[in-house]
């Protein structure tokens, strides 16, 4: 039998989360709880809480680089991926390799919860740090936000396949 491998030393000591514990960042009605970070989990993965309202939740993107899992505690969830649509409930759980367009909406009466874990991880803590301040700052689904949002993804790994917003200039008279 050859030889166990030697853990690796870490440079992070464990971590346990009380209920409700971890960074919290509220982007509109959405609130997502950054559990595992991509500092704790020394870049491998993240591991982030959604709760979403009624309505709420995720337009179709794809990521480049990150594979995703979600999980699905509260909620009734209508799930998107390449083009097909799925209700999700408590305890569902798709796997999403990168490259693939997903979305989720929360269908149902009350607010639900995913846990959504990324590796590599995604940037999702700058994602909503960078969306937070671009939305307290003012700007309201004009085209000055949706050009914000899609520089964002571009930032992050993200492709953000957002209605075009129709031209502010009135087109050139012929």
């Amino acid at each position: 039998m050859p030889p166990r491998p030697r853990p690796v030393p870490t440079l992070r000591p464990p971590k346990v989360l009380p209920p409700g514990g971890g960074e919290t960042l509220h982007v509109l009605d959405e609130v997502a709880t950054f559990k595992v970070t991509a500092g704790d989990g020394q870049g491998a993965f993240s591991l982030v809480e959604l709760d979403c309202p009624p309505g709420g939740g995720v337009p179709l993107h794809t990521h480049d680089v990150a594979d995703h899992v979600l999980y699905v505690l509260e909620g009734t969830f209508a799930l998107t991926l390449d083009g097909r649509r799925e209700t999700v409930t408590p305890g569902a759980c798709a796997m999403i390799p990168r490259g693939h367009a997903h979305g989720y909406a929360n269908v149902g009466d009350a607010r639900g919860r995913l846990l959504v874990i990324a590796t590599p991880p995604a940037s999702e803590e700058r994602v909503f740090l960078e969306l937070a301040a671009m939305l307290a700052t003012g700007p309201d689904g004009s085209t000055e936000l949706t050009s914000a949002i899609r520089l964002l993804g571009a930032r992050h790994d993200l492709a953000l396949p957002l209605a075009e917003q129709p031209p502010t200039d009135p087109p050139p008279a012929s």
